[in-house]
Formats: C-alpha cells, structure tokens, sequence
C-alpha cells in the first residue's frame, strides 16, 4: 500500500482526535517534519480561512497544501479571470480555495454535532456557508468533467461562488444558506460578461424554479445539478423559436 492509500484510507477509518490533525490520523505516516505544516494548513482551513494566496510566498504552507491536494484529500480551486475558453488559459495561479473533498470530515473536524444542521443552530451561522459551499463542490465536481473555478474582483469587492463548464459554455454558480437569494455578485458577473452568460445558477433552500436566466435549484437537488442545466437550455431553445 503506497503513501497516500494509506494516508486516505487512514483519514477516513481512524477517528479523528480533538484537535484539526485528526485529518492525518496515524500521523505516523507523515514525516515529522511535514506534520506541522499540515496540521497549521488543516487549522486554517477548519477556522474557515480557506482562501490562499501565494503572495504570502510561504513554502511551509504551500509544500503542505501541496501534500493535501496529491493525497486527494482537498480539492484547490483557482480563481478564474473571465469566462473564457480553455478555461485553464484564465486562471490565476497566486489565488485559489482550498475545500475538503468530503463535507462530512468538515464537519466532523470543525467538531459540529450533525444535530446542529437541523437546529439551525445560531452558533455556526457563518461556517455554515462554508459547509453549504463544500457539499456543493463536492457534487459539482462528479458532474463536470472540468474542474469547477471561481471568479473575484476587489474594489468594490464581488465574488462569484464557482463557474462550472458544460460542453462550451459556462455558468456562473452561487451558494446561499438562507431563504434570501440576492446576489450582487451574478448580477455584476452578468453585467460584465453579457455575451458568455446564457445561464445563472443559484443553489438554495428556495424551490425549484427559473427567474429569467437564474435557475434557482434545492441544495437537496444539487446531484442534478447538470441535467436540470440542460433540461433548462432545452426549453430556452424552444421558447426562443
């Protein structure tokens, strides 16, 4: 069993201790050296600082992302520039989010109770967004064949959650936790890329339903994600004859 079998195999089944370098469980397997970096990187990630940038030009924290990421066990998401094609031709290489390629070990090494989601517990408001972008990513990423990125500007600051490729086109996606779904941020990515949007997608707990070019879709059906896209171009198609 090579290095990183190992280390996945013993991410999942051993149980994670009280602190964030549960995620290595068996250690062991880690040279000593390595251990403090992924355990500072994994703390970073777990407080909800989960966006990197390279400027810090820090190899301690890049060397331990870079196991994370070869270990299949964080997916790094690069900030796009434009919605353009190849996508790969308009990353950012100094900016990217780092997520959990499961959203269940977030929560179980932010030490949230399960109970907590059905509680709507007042405590973990703003980590909140941070799981409900992660289970996202984590169905996104089995129905596009391209690495989903994401989009931001400063000055004003706006951010697009992820863009996602479908055949040759790309959508700009948004997460909301709550009932409220305004979004700024597709509004301006719109406004600036009138031409390459043909859709905008908003995960929500709103139900099921298309408002001019957002397809609002359930966050319990984020799995369809990319059938209910092309069920939605399909009728746009039609309407459009």
């Amino acid at each position: 069993m090579n290095f990183y079998t190992t280390a996945i195999r013993r991410a999942y089944v051993h149980p994670l201790s009280n602190d964030s370098y549960g995620l290595c469980a068996g250690l062991e397997y880690f040279p000593s050296k390595k251990r403090g970096a992924l355990g500072k990187a994994l703390r970073l990630l777990i407080q909800g600082i989960w966006f990197f940038s390279l400027k810090m030009r820090d190899k301690f924290y890049k060397n331990a992302l870079q196991w994370l990421v070869d270990a299949r066990l964080v997916h790094k998401i690069y900030r796009s520039t434009a919605p353009g094609l190849p996508v790969a031709a308009y990353d950012d290489l100094s900016a990217f989010k780092i997520y959990l390629v499961d959203v269940g070990l977030l929560r179980r090494l932010a030490q949230l109770a399960p109970t907590a989601f059905g509680e709507g517990n007042r405590l973990f408001t703003e980590f909140k967004g941070a799981l409900t972008e992660n289970f996202v990513l984590q169905t996104l990423i089995t129905q596009f064949e391209v690495a989903p990125r994401y989009w931001s500007r400063n000055n004003p600051p706006y951010e697009v959650d992820f863009l996602i490729q479908r055949e040759n086109d790309i959508f700009p996606v948004e997460v909301k936790t709550e009932v409220n779904t305004t979004s700024k941020s597709l509004k301006k990515f719109k406004e600036l890329f009138p031409d390459q949007v043909k859709l905008r997608v908003r995960f929500s707990l709103d139900n099921l339903k298309l408002d001019d070019d957002v397809l609002n879709i359930p966050l319990f059906m984020a799995d369809e994600a990319d059938r209910l896209i092309g069920l939605t171009l399909e009728q746009n198609t039609v309407n459009s004859l």
